[in-house]
């Protein structure tokens, strides 16, 4: 589910007056989860959706730079690259937690059925 851009927000770039490529979306791209500090970090990216994947752009104009959110996985205090800053709200820090977890499971099952790692596993709850 990419992300709309406002059209006072949406980048075009032209090459001798015509259009090569228009920004008009953006979509999480890179999630980097640090289950031992409890952070995770999300980077999005601009460019345009083409049948159900996603294009990135360059990033040469402002509205073009990746930009990162950390979010603490205990306080729910977020910031973002572009200067923004706030708290999730408790759903919202729940409803990630619970995803999370479900990754960390599902991911730690694949690594045990597959005999990367033997043993049993212990979902975490």
């Amino acid at each position: 589910m990419p992300i709309s851009i406002p059209a006072s927000a949406i980048e075009v770039f032209q090459r001798n007056g015509v259009t090569i490529e228009t920004h008009d979306t953006a979509a999480l791209c890179f999630v980097v989860s640090d289950l031992l500090s409890g952070s995770l970090n999300a980077t999005m990216l601009y460019g345009t959706p083409a049948s159900n994947s996603f294009a990135k752009g360059p990033t040469a104009g402002p509205q073009t730079a990746p930009i990162t959110i950390t979010i603490n996985l205990t306080s729910g205090v977020w910031n973002s690259s572009n200067g923004l800053s706030g708290t999730l709200l408790s759903a919202t820090l729940t409803a990630l937690n619970t995803n999370q977890k479900n990754i960390r499971n599902a991911i730690e099952s694949i690594v045990n059925a597959n005999s990367v790692i033997p043993g049993s596993v212990v979902a975490w709850t």
